[in-house]
């Protein structure tokens, strides 16, 4: 119930970059380092703080740093604490009424949307242990200074009963770490390591677009362990690149001694290509295997990667050049293979995003397309023709694929410059691309 951790181990500076989530954090801080200041002049402690994000982005990190720079106490509930809904209830009521004997506190919950969800189907033990919640906040009086964080993967799927005025309604968002924050967070946990005092944190951080803090961490410390079981020597920034697509694809490294196949090779100069033309980008390409995929694109870019903000020609850009393999491999092989399924669950993801912000309608999928076979469906609430997802992915597919065969297609003298060299090297950097892209021009 009550967590123990060691709180010298944590303190705002145990985050690196983050500013303006820390610095709501200080706001919070300050409520309960001066809570008998705040408390006389009418000031309450807010009742409820929600921390949402992609995993390993420092959510709980965050909230131990909280209540560690707070020193209150911290109370923490565990899912695995009880295996069946009584004891869970019962322990969620002993959290609360032990915080509130010992406030000003904190009452943890990890992975809130775990526990209580607005999805579709609600089970009927979601919706008693929302309504437990529901009392429990709503039993901390004001002057309890008893503050509950949670921690969620999915603001939205958080019912909006939890989040109204009142109760659950202070919301910080953790965005994946940008440029900057990427280097801080790097510089922080290379910090006192000697083999990594020569590392240029800003061109790793470059190549780690994507990350979150945790895979971060994890990427310093694997570099570490390979050198260490070696012989110690310090660690270059090639050390560190190179267990980049490890950390991404959460794989090994396998059949290196092995020449790549054809088909990976010009799959991936189909992706490359595609990229090059639409979002004039030069990525590096590689035919290793890693885990279960067999090569990769990397681009070496700090992207936006706020799906909510894209266009609809960034959107398209990307469904086509997930196509791009596929394209490939159907003009120099004649053929295709079974690697593309992962490519293809990413188009439908794409197109699925852009159907749902509304991007298409009925005249966009059906325009100069008089001898169609699909059907239109009428909305009887709005009295207009729409299209099903299953029209929009079909002719998005159709169109998309053969935007990216004419950029393979015009493009065939220098994919096949580039094919023996990937065949013969196995991998082809950035650099070296926009070499040989100087010679052979890119037809768009």
């Amino acid at each position: 119930m009550k967590n123990q951790f060691n709180k010298t181990n944590y303190s705002l500076d145990s985050i690196a970059g983050y500013p303006e989530e820390k610095k709501e954090a200080v706001e919070i801080i300050n409520l309960f380092k001066h809570f008998n200041m705040y408390q006389a002049n009418g000031v309450t402690i807010p009742k409820g703080l929600i921390l949402s994000g992609s995993p390993g982005v420092g959510k709980t990190l965050m909230a131990k740093v909280i209540s560690a720079e707070s020193n209150v106490p911290f109370y923490e509930y565990e899912a695995s604490e009880g295996n069946t809904l009584r004891k869970s209830i019962s322990n969620i009521k002993n959290i609360y009424d032990e915080a509130r004997k010992n406030a000003p506190s904190i009452v943890f919950i990890d992975e809130l949307d775990e526990l209580v969800s607005s999805k579709e189907y609600i089970s009927d033990m979601s919706r008693i242990m929302l309504k437990t919640l529901l009392t429990e906040i709503d039993g901390v009086k004001n002057s309890d200074g008893v503050l509950t964080i949670a921690t969620t993967n999915n603001y939205r799927c958080i019912p909006e009963s939890l989040k109204r005025s009142g109760r659950m309604d202070r919301h910080i968002s953790f965005d994946l770490p940008n440029l900057d924050s990427r280097e801080a967070i790097l510089r922080l946990y290379a910090k006192d390591k000697a083999l990594l005092k020569n590392i240029d944190f800003k061109e790793i951080a470059g190549k780690t677009a994507g990350f979150s803090g945790a895979d971060l961490k994890t990427l310093i410390n694997e570099s570490l362990i390979k050198n260490v079981s070696v012989d110690c020597i310090e660690i270059t920034n090639e050390d560190i690149s190179n267990l980049i697509p490890t950390i991404t694809f959460k794989g090994i490294r396998k059949d290196l001694d092995k020449p790549p196949l054809d088909n990976v090779c010009y799959h991936e100069l189909g992706h490359f290509i595609c990229e090059v033309v639409l979002n004039k980008i030069i990525p590096s390409i590689s035919t290793e295997k890693i885990g279960d995929v067999e090569g990769h694109v990397s681009i070496f870019e700090d992207y936006s990667y706020d799906a909510k903000s894209q266009s609809f020609t960034e959107c398209k850009n990307n469904a086509i050049i997930s196509l791009g393999g596929y394209a490939a491999e159907k003009v120099f092989m004649n053929e295709t293979y079974t690697g593309v399924s992962y490519d293809f669950s990413k188009f439908e993801s794409t197109i699925k995003l852009m159907a749902a912000s509304g991007m298409f309608d009925v005249k966009d999928i059906f325009n100069n397309n008089k001898s169609s076979s699909y059907e239109y469906f009428l909305d009887r609430t709005t009295n207009t023709q729409v299209i099903s997802e299953d029209d929009i992915r079909v002719k998005c597919f159709n169109e998309y694929l053969e935007i990216a065969t004419g950029i393979i297609n015009r493009n065939k003298e220098l994919l096949l410059v580039l094919f023996k060299k990937l065949k013969e090297e196995k991998k082809i950097d950035s650099k070296v691309a926009k070499e040989i892209i100087k010679v052979y021009k890119v037809r768009k």
